[in-house]
């Protein structure tokens, strides 16, 4: 009689069961996320240069003194990434509602939850990426030590999984309606202001605790509320725009 437990050789690369577990509804639609993406990279580099020029725009029109400028990196590098990550999400949907691929993935409720997970996944992680890539020479022009640099970083990585959610709700809600991207912003602003919020606090950076680390704490509880609630949310606004 064959063992229930399923050993290391029998999830091997290229087994039945390792392609069935890549052949979930979450890992299908994060890979084709990431491949879309990737064949859309104009885009990724257009927010990243859109992330660097608000975050060289605002000391410049502020126009503060070289040793007030380590105290303004949070602000702006934050009000900096929401606005990239809404400027990023516009088109999150557009294209696979007008081919139909949407209505097929919310034909099954439990596998199109579960693909939203996945389209979710990847538009952080595309989020995510040129924000981290873009944080060296956010560094340079704030004149970052390494310490801060490390607080603004886990601040961006705790933080963008609540941004990004909330930016495809507000994609999924104005899907097709006239003035999307006024729509967008106006729905995602209310929702992405607490993060936004909490992110700056916890960028500034406390080491004898405090403040900072309780900021810390709530970004990653909005984190996993995104997680948790994120999915349902975003496939019910979609549903009701399909309909």
């Amino acid at each position: 009689m064959a063992s229930p437990l399923v050993t290391a050789k029998s999830v091997a690369a290229g087994s039945p069961i390792a392609q069935d577990l890549t052949r979930t509804p979450f890992a299908l639609a994060l890979a084709r996320g990431l491949r879309l993406a990737w064949r859309r990279r104009v885009d990724g580099g257009t927010a990243l240069v859109f992330f660097l020029l608000i975050a060289w725009l605002i000391p410049l029109v502020l126009a503060p003194r070289p040793d007030t400028l380590p105290a303004l990196a949070p602000a702006a590098v934050w009000v900096a990434a929401l606005l990239a990550i809404l400027s990023g999400s516009l088109r999150l949907f557009q294209d696979d509602a007008v081919n139909g691929t949407l209505e097929q993935m919310l034909l099954a409720p439990q596998r199109g939850l579960s693909a939203v997970a996945g389209l979710l996944a990847s538009h952080w992680l595309v989020a995510l990426l040129p924000l981290l890539v873009a944080l060296p020479l956010v560094a340079a022009l704030y004149d970052l030590r390494s310490q801060q640099l490390h607080w603004l970083a886990a601040s961006l990585l705790l933080g963008t999984p609540a941004l990004s959610t909330v930016a495809a709700l507000g994609a999924a809600l104005s899907l097709g309606a006239r003035g999307g991207m006024f729509l967008l912003t106006l729905l995602s602003m209310p929702l992405a202001l607490p993060v936004v919020l909490f992110g700056v606090r916890a960028a500034q950076g406390d080491p004898a605790g405090g403040w900072a680390h309780g900021a810390l704490m709530l970004l990653g509880a909005s984190a996993c509320a995104a997680i948790a609630l994120g999915p349902w949310s975003v496939a019910s606004a979609l549903e009701v725009a399909v309909e």
